[in-house]
């Protein structure tokens, strides 16, 4: 899918992602962003079946098995990095997922802006961690800066 149509067909889900309702709490800022930025494509539940699903041209990610995948630790480092996007080189190949790094940084308010959008992918990479099915509670606390 070229970037001009999944553009219009993001913009064209927005009025839909308006009117979902805000999470219950405030501590609840991974589930606002999965369900803004990420639910169109990995579905509800995480597992590849968003509405956009048929319009791309690669098969997406089911996120509830990261875990799984991973002789049953989830990959917070991975996955944090690949929210971010902006870090990784032209040998991994191409990709239809945004760059969510550089959106996250369009938005950010603070003097220090890194600090907020490693914030914004950290609270998005925990909420994936709670996606996970197939496996003991997956621990999303290992910070990927370290």
């Amino acid at each position: 899918m070229s970037p001009h149509r999944l553009l219009m067909a993001l913009l064209a889900l927005a009025p839909v992602l308006a009117a979902l309702p805000a999470p219950a709490a405030e501590g609840d800022e991974g589930k606002l962003l999965y369900r803004v930025h990420c639910q169109a494509c990995h579905g509800e539940t995480g597992r590849g079946d968003g509405p956009m699903r048929d319009q791309l041209e690669m098969s997406i990610p089911d996120l509830t098995t990261l875990a799984k995948q991973n002789q049953g630790q989830f990959p917070t480092e991975k996955v944090h990095w690949t929210i971010d996007g902006r870090h990784e080189t032209a040998a991994h190949g191409t990709r239809e997922m945004p760059v969510w790094g550089f959106t996250f940084q369009a938005a950010g308010r603070d003097s220090d802006q890194e600090v907020e959008i490693q914030g914004r992918i950290t609270a998005l990479t925990r909420y994936v961690a709670t996606l996970q099915v197939g496996v003991p509670e997956a621990d999303p606390t290992d910070d990927p800066g370290d």
